[in-house]
C-alpha cells in the first residue's frame, strides 16, 4: 500500500474516531479551610486536545450569606468572575437566584454552578496537560468552614495511530538488495588462465 492510501485510510480511522470519542469529566477537591478569606487552589492532570467545548462545575459550602462575601475564580489565570455577591452579571456562572440561593440563611449550604468554557478559551489552557483552578474568598468569608469541589467535563480528541507502510501496491518498484558482483581480479585470473590452456591444447 503506498503511502497516499495509507493517509486516506489514517484520515477516515481519525474520523470515524471521532464520531465515538468519550466525554471525560475530571474532579478536583475537596478541599476545606478556616479563617477569613482562604484561597483555594486545584491543578489536576487533563488531556491536552479537545473537542467542542468544556463545562465547569463548582461546588462550594462556607459564609456567602451576604452580597460582601463573595469569591473570585481563576482558570489557568483566565478571569471567571466574582460569584455568591448576588450580581448574576459579574461572573459566567450560573448559580440561579440572582448568584446568591438563599442570601438569609446565615450560610450557604453546597451551592453549585456550571459555565460553559468555549473551545477557541479553553484549548490553549490545556496544551501542557495540566489546569490549574483558583478559587479565592474576601476577607468576609471567615468564621464557617469552606469547602470547595468540582469537575472539568470536555471530549478529548481521540489519538489515531497509523498502519505501518508495508510498500504492496503494485504500481510502487519492488525493493530489491544489490547483489555484490565478483571481483575484477578474479575475472581477469580465469580469463588468461583459459588463453594458457587454450595455446597448450593448441600446440599438443
Amino acid at each position: 500500500m503506498n503511502r497516499v492510501a495509507t493517509l486516506i485510510i489514517g484520515l477516515g480511522l481519525s474520523l470515524s474516531l471521532a464520531g465515538q470519542a468519550q466525554a471525560v469529566s475530571i474532579n478536583f477537591g475537596p478541599e476545606t479551610q478556616g479563617g477569613a478569606g482562604p484561597d483555594f487552589s486545584f491543578t489536576p492532570v487533563v488531556p491536552n486536545s479537545i473537542l467542542g467545548d468544556a463545562v465547569l462545575s463548582l461546588t462550594l459550602n462556607g459564609d456567602f450569606n451576604g452580597n460582601h462575601e463573595f469569591a473570585e475564580v481563576y482558570l489557568e489565570g483566565l478571569y471567571l468572575g466574582k460569584i455568591l455577591n448576588g450580581n448574576s452579571g459579574d461572573d459566567v456562572f450560573n448559580f440561579g437566584n440572582g448568584d446568591n440561593p438563599d442570601p438569609e440563611s446565615g450560610s450557604v449550604t453546597e451551592v453549585t454552578g456550571t459555565t460553559t468554557i468555549l473551545n477557541l478559551d479553553f484549548a490553549s489552557l490545556i496544551a501542557d496537560g495540566l489546569l490549574t483552578i483558583e478559587v479565592k474568598t474576601n476577607e468576609f468569608v471567615e468564621n464557617d468552614l469552606t469547602t470547595i469541589y468540582g469537575s472539568i467535563s470536555y471530549e478529548p480528541v481521540p489519538v489515531v495511530v497509523l498502519p505501518p507502510d508495508t510498500n504492496d501496491d503494485p504500481m510502487d518498484p519492488p525493493s530489491t538488495n544489490p547483489v555484490p558482483e565478483p571481483s575484477t581480479l578474479i575475472l581477469l585470473g580465469t580469463g588468461l588462465a583459459g588463453i594458457v590452456a587454450w595455446q597448450r591444447n593448441k600446440r599438443s
